[in-house]
């Protein structure tokens, strides 16, 4: 049944006919296959965009938190066709294929967009031909993901020219030492194997300090959660509002997420008292290696 989508496949989307009968280190062949792949999500085709995934196929979905999930073809499919109840424009630019491993990896940047969201970010995808010589899909993993359809510089960080192992840290600085709801700004450094240092503010907070205290400081080291999917929280209620931050490591980046929380009027029924943002997506190496500290 695969095989015979496959053939129709390739009578509708141009360069399919070369990938069916492509080998994995061909780089023309496995390029048609992700032009075929583009086609069929651009065209809103689930049955052409179904038929380029393997029978052993595995997904690698990253969930908000950080986590992974390891999905086959028949959930990756059905959690997948859901998109396709309506219009979604998905691109791919900076495509490269090379050849690891007796396989084809076509890694580009994906842009995507669809029911008024958007986000891009680096896709990988594992090409194999099967027993009948169709190249085909056997992996397909996005390492990171920034809203939007453009970068915008302001949200984004290249780190990847750090060497791992790269060590996070988070500091909250210039506090005011003085009782009361004071300002804070949160900073992130990143120090990689060669000691080179890459910081960059991640937003304003507020800290209710009390100068009873031994340890009050302008400056304070975040301590890490622990988490494996978590690398930093931080966040406090203070004179009627709270700032929230979150560090997770998603794929080969770290995703900074924002949660305003505040109080609202008596007489806005409609108002909405939490604000959530992604504030900042760092770009790390591939393959990269991270621990908090």
């Amino acid at each position: 049944m695969v095989r015979a989508l496959v053939f129709v496949l390739a009578l509708l989307i141009p360069g399919v006919a070369r990938a069916q009968t492509g080998d994995a280190s061909d780089d023309a062949a496995a390029r048609a296959v992700v032009t075929a792949w583009l086609a069929a999500q651009n065209d809103g085709s689930f049955t052409a965009y179904s038929a380029l995934y393997a029978r052993d196929f595995v997904g690698i979905r990253r969930t908000s938190d950080g986590g992974e999930k390891k999905m086959k073809r028949k959930a990756w499919l059905a959690d997948r066709k859901k998109m396709f109840k309506r219009k979604q424009q998905v691109a791919a630019d900076s495509l490269t294929v090379t050849v690891k491993d007796g396989t084809a990896i076509a890694r580009f940047v994906q842009r995507w967009k669809g029911g008024g969201y958007a986000d891009h970010g680096v896709k990988v995808l594992r090409l194999a031909p099967d027993k009948a010589g169709t190249l085909q899909i056997t992996r397909e993993e996005l390492l990171s993901s920034t809203p939007g359809w453009e970068a915008d510089p302001g949200k984004v960080l290249d780190a990847t020219a750090l060497a791992s192992p790269i060590t996070v840290t988070m500091k909250g600085v210039g506090i005011l030492e003085e009782d009361g709801c004071q300002s804070v700004t949160w900073v992130v450094y990143l120090k990689d194997k060669k000691k080179r240092v890459v910081q960059k503010e991640v937003g304003l907070g507020v800290l209710m300090i009390d100068t009873s205290s031994d340890d009050v400081r302008s400056t304070i080291d975040v301590a890490p959660e622990g988490d494996k999917g978590t690398l930093f929280a931080v966040g406090e209620w203070c004179a009627g509002g709270a700032d929230h931050y979150t560090i997770t490591k998603s794929g080969d980046a770290l995703v900074v997420n924002y949660r305003g929380v505040g109080e609202c009027p008596h007489d806005e029924p409609d108002c909405d008292p939490e604000t959530r943002d992604t504030v900042l997506t760092i770009q790390l190496p591939e393959g990269a290696k991270v621990r908090a500290k």
